[in-house]
């Protein structure tokens, strides 16, 4: 009876046309007081409007915090844990509300770079810089319906730059471990109808120990990264805008190795490079007088990675993923609109082992799928969606997924908000076709729901406040993990996570603020009821930040991380803070400075592997 009502909905909510993409429609919105969410819904949303949970990181957060990676950006989000192979470079993942990485979906510009060889599929940030990123969203609990098989945890979205920044602007910055970086954009208007931007990046650091230094590793392990942006906007005629976007990163750098004889990570002179490479391009055009909108997109995501040993190439692997998406939106009428989309990928991978162990596997996989949902103005308070996907999957054939969300205003600037959704992850290529591989496997799935309430007061040009509270809980059956017993990837688990998520937010204008927010976490395995690895019971983040006069600012940052499993058995907690100061000289031109990890705390994110003492950075910026 369930499948049959899925069907059915599908039919209903797809019947207009259902084809999909990862980009977005963004809508006019008099609401100026309400805060645009885009990545809940694939189309901008006043937040009271949505009823999933979003974090969103505006370019004056990303300026005011002066994070060099992506990762450091996020970490200070709730639900948000970061681990770290090291330093500058070493492989970095990001788990979400106790969800793997390779659970949640990464895309910039609407497309996806979740590296498909990669053992749970997902992203590495360690090449994913700050710069020329001017918003994020973080968007927490299952989000299949609306993005696939890559979001049953959640989503990151990240937006560019565009050519709407016009002019030329660049960066240097100096700092602790011999580190350097440089950049510079420029920002191109032809005529009314074209505008464009192109951006270059470069990183070199000396690093430090990968392996932890205060086991012994004195061998400094080095980064170096060049890193290219670019974008295209044309208005081809009236509703019709073409554009395009490319993204590619080499780097290098030095790792350490597991050494079988102490049983813990030494100095090695070993490395790995990566190709990180993304295409897209998308139409966007009107029909009906411009009652629907559409966008088609094409992308291509390539990931090429190769591992040396002592200067001898021990491993490689290359990630293809190309897409083709549609995404249309329709107001059907003052209170009804309908999302409506599909989508077709073509994955594949090669994985190549060299020396004793050498072995060469390939595998690929199509998936296709169509979605629909269905968003809805029940009163003036209360905002509906119901969604619904169907994923059809080459090797796995086809799955219904399910979403349904509420936000009701209650008053003036009291929300509540909840959800219910399922997930739905096919195996990873890696998982199926490596030398680790079983095509025995199955997907995973999940069923995740929340409820949630936000309070907020006061004007936003005085003193004013928003504090949110939200309890969170997700099952996952058929999880996927190495095992040891038959030395390939299996469907072990049948695990569970729930929290609360707590965050205040308080401003005084413009000048001065504080966030905080804590988050508590239970992600078990439901058969053994051991806690899963690297989810910390505890987290908690907070930033304070001021307006000194004299267009100076200055910002505070703390950061605690609870006692969490590792593969060694339970790391102590950690308690990191950070200082940051700026100073616009004049228009064009400011100075900053930065301390990282100001108490010079040891500690671990991954076990065996050591982070970086106190830091001292400082740069310019200059635009024109």
């Amino acid at each position: 009876m369930l499948n049959q009502y899925k069907i059915l909905s599908l039919s209903c909510l797809t019947s207009a046309i259902a084809l999909t993409s990862v980009p977005v429609f963004a809508e006019d919105n008099e609401q100026s007081i309400d805060e645009v969410v885009v990545s809940a819904n694939r189309i901008a949303r006043p937040a009271s409007q949505v009823g999933s949970s979003v974090t969103v990181i505006d370019a004056d957060d990303i300026k005011r915090r002066q994070e060099t990676s992506v990762a450091d950006l996020l970490r200070g989000a709730a639900g948000v844990n970061i681990s770290r192979n090291g330093g500058l470079g070493g492989v970095t993942s990001l788990r979400l509300r106790g969800a793997d990485s390779g659970q949640v979906m990464v895309a910039i510009n609407g497309i996806k770079i979740n590296d498909l060889a990669s053992p749970g599929g997902g992203t590495n940030f360690a090449n994913l810089f700050t710069d020329g990123i001017k918003r994020v969203e973080i968007l927490r609990g299952p989000q299949s319906t609306l993005y696939g098989s890559d979001a049953m945890g959640g989503v990151i979205a990240i937006e560019t730059s565009s050519g709407d920044d016009t002019g030329l602007s660049g960066f240097a910055e100096v700092g602790s471990y011999a580190t350097r970086r440089v950049g510079g954009a420029v920002g191109l208007q032809f005529g009314d109808d074209i505008s464009g931007m192109m951006r270059v990046g470069h990183v070199r650091s000396d690093g430090i120990s990968a392996a932890d230094e205060n086991d012994g590793n004195t061998e400094a392990d080095g980064y170096e990264s060049l890193s290219l942006l670019g974008s295209l906007d044309a208005e081809i005629g009236a509703d019709i805008t073409l554009s395009g976007f490319v993204r590619a990163v080499e780097s290098s750098a030095d790792v350490d190795a597991y050494d079988f004889v102490t049983g813990g990570y030494a100095d090695a002179d070993d490395a790995e490079d990566t190709d990180d490479r993304q295409i897209g391009s998308s139409l966007s055009f009107d029909l009906l007088g411009g009652r629907v909108e559409n966008r088609i997109n094409l992308s291509w995501a390539n990931i090429d990675r190769s591992s040396f040993v002592a200067g001898e190439k021990s491993f490689a692997a290359t990630s293809r993923r190309r897409a083709l998406e549609y995404l249309g939106h329709a107001d059907l009428n003052e209170t009804a609109s309908l999302v409506f989309g599909a989508e077709s990928e073509k994955n594949r991978i090669t994985t190549e082992s060299f020396g004793f162990w050498a072995s060469s596997e390939a595998g690929n996989a199509d998936i296709n799928s169509a979605f629909g949902e269905a968003q809805i103005e029940a009163m003036d308070s209360v905002h509906l969606s119901i969604g619904v996907r169907q994923d059809d999957h080459a090797q796995f054939g086809g799955h219904t997924s399910l979403r349904g969300t509420l936000a009701w205003q209650v008053m003036d600037q009291t929300l509540i908000r909840t959800n219910w959704g399922e997930g739905f992850k096919a195996p990873t290529l890696y998982q199926l076709f490596s030398a680790y591989g079983d095509q025995d496997l199955v997907p995973e799935t999940s069923r995740g729901w929340e409820i949630g309430a936000e309070q907020g007061w006061g004007e936003k040009d005085s003193l004013n406040g928003r504090v949110s509270a939200t309890y969170f809980d997700r099952d996952t059956d058929n999880q996927i993990d190495f095992s040891f017993a038959t030395f390939t990837y299996a469907n072990l688990n049948q695990t569970e996570a729930k929290g609360v998520e707590l965050a205040l937010q308080l401003r005084d204008g413009e000048k001065r603020g504080i966030d905080l927010n804590y988050t508590w976490l239970d992600a078990t395995d439901r058969d053994t009821g051991l806690a899963l690895m690297r989810r910390p019971e505890n987290s908690f983040n907070a930033e304070a930040f001021t307006d000194l006069g004299n267009d100076m600012q200055a910002s505070v940052g703390l950061t605690h991380v609870g006692k969490q499993q590792d593969v060694a058995g339970e790391m102590p907690g950690y308690t990191v803070v950070d200082a940051r100061w700026s100073w616009a000289i004049r228009d064009g031109v400011e100075v900053y400075a930065r301390i990282d990890n100001l108490l010079d705390k040891e500690y671990q994110q991954v076990s065996g592997y050591g982070t970086p003492d106190r830091s001292v950075f400082a740069g310019i910026r200059l635009e024109m």
